[in-house]
């Protein structure tokens, strides 16, 4: 009798713990979207929970390892107009339909009922920091409905970098405490590179722009820096990967007079941009706001050299790693582009540091903080044997 009680207690069942990812698009890979996916699948390899996905995206879209690693998915339409999206999950209790311990919101938009947990993933505070990027009806929902409630009824806010912390403790301070810092992660390291077309017909030197052109990119300064460095005499491209659906990229190419316009490339595979990275002199990044930069990470992971913007989230990604630049300043950006075009030594000693500084950023580690403070929630304390995240 001693044996089989000693057995059940080992093989007890595992938490479950709620996913909610039912605010993103369906079925296309947002930069929220690929956060989730990363982090989930991180949190697979540690095999300390089960995971039910309520998500957007339909069971065969998803990631071969999700759809092997997840318990259950639960696939919802994603209401419409936005504000309906909101006012469903207020008063949907999933978390106890599903069994959940925790639920765990991967953005500001999401459940605030069931489990004995609540945690949501804070990206970024746009409504705040730059309030004139976003709408006006975005910004009343996220400063009088949105966030009030999820602040309110979460237990955590876990961060993707220290700025957003800070710009949570400094907008909501009565709040601030309950902010912590996870980190974030890139995925290139996994992905062998692989050939584009717009590549094989490049044959001009490039840098390289990569993000969805939003307000707060500030994709001005990039093309009258292009123009400033080609009066220069410097003959360099640039190509852009993401979207334009707002056409900001197309008006300001409009008024450039001497360099051609930016290449734009839409989506590509993991592969295919990891191939951009390493066929570009640099990477550059312009913007005025971010919670945490992808793309810096991502370049200096590749090899790539980083010019990017002296603000506090683009600055905390890049480290000591990268030339840094008033976002506001085109003739600071060309300057740091004529420089680095002509210093083979400056070219090398950025890619060492980036690739050092790039080592920070990690899925694995993310996923041991998140489950770390799951476990805290919970009141247990955190295995000292996980997966993954112990080897880093």
């Amino acid at each position: 009798m001693v044996l089989i009680r000693c057995l059940k207690s080992d093989i007890r069942m595992k938490d479950i713990v709620l996913v909610n990812h039912r605010s993103q698009v369906p079925n296309k890979l947002t930069g929220i979207t690929r956060v989730t996916f990363s982090l989930l699948e991180a949190l697979i390899d540690r095999g300390n929970f089960d995971f039910v996905l309520a998500t957007t995206w339909s069971k065969i879209q998803l990631p071969c390892k999700l759809r092997r690693g997840v318990t259950r998915v639960i696939t919802v339409d994603r209401a419409r107009p936005y504000s309906f999206n909101i006012v469903q999950q207020i008063f949907e209790n999933l978390g106890h339909k599903t069994g959940a311990a925790a639920i765990l919101n991967v953005d500001q938009i999401g459940l605030i009922r069931g489990g004995k947990a609540r945690i949501f993933i804070a990206h970024d505070l746009y409504f705040k920091a730059i309030p004139s990027a976003i709408s006006l009806t975005d910004r009343v929902q996220q400063r009088y409905l949105i966030w009030p409630l999820m602040l309110r009824f979460n237990d955590r806010i876990a961060c993707v970098s220290e700025n957003t912390q800070q710009d949570i403790q400094r907008f909501y301070p009565l709040h601030g405490w309950k902010a912590q810092v996870i980190g974030s992660g890139t995925n290139l390291r996994v992905a062998p590179a692989e050939p584009h077309p717009v590549l094989n017909s490049m044959k001009h030197p490039y840098l390289l722009y990569v993000g969805n052109v939003l307000p707060n990119k500030n994709i001005d300064t990039l093309t009258k820096a292009l123009d400033i460095v080609m009066r220069r005499g410097l003959d360099i491209r640039a190509v852009h990967i993401g979207r334009d659906d707002q056409g900001l990229l197309k008006r300001a190419a409009a008024q450039m007079q001497f360099a051609p316009p930016p290449i734009t490339v839409g989506n590509i595979s993991d592969g295919q941009l990891r191939s951009f990275y390493a066929n570009a002199f640099c990477l550059v990044n312009t913007s005025l706001y971010e919670g945490f930069c992808l793309p810096v990470a991502e370049a200096q992971e590749a090899g790539t050299p980083v010019i990017c913007s002296r603000t506090p989230a683009v600055g905390e990604t890049a480290g000591e790693a990268a030339l840094l630049f008033d976002p506001r300043s085109p003739l600071e950006l060309a300057d740091h582009v004529q420089r680095l075009r002509g210093d083979s030594q400056l070219t090398q000693g950025l890619v060492a540091l980036g690739r050092e500084n790039a080592r920070r950023h990690s899925w694995p580690r993310a996923a041991e903080r998140l489950e770390a403070l799951i476990f805290e929630l919970l009141g247990r304390s955190s295995p000292l044997v996980g997966g993954p995240a112990n080897q880093i």
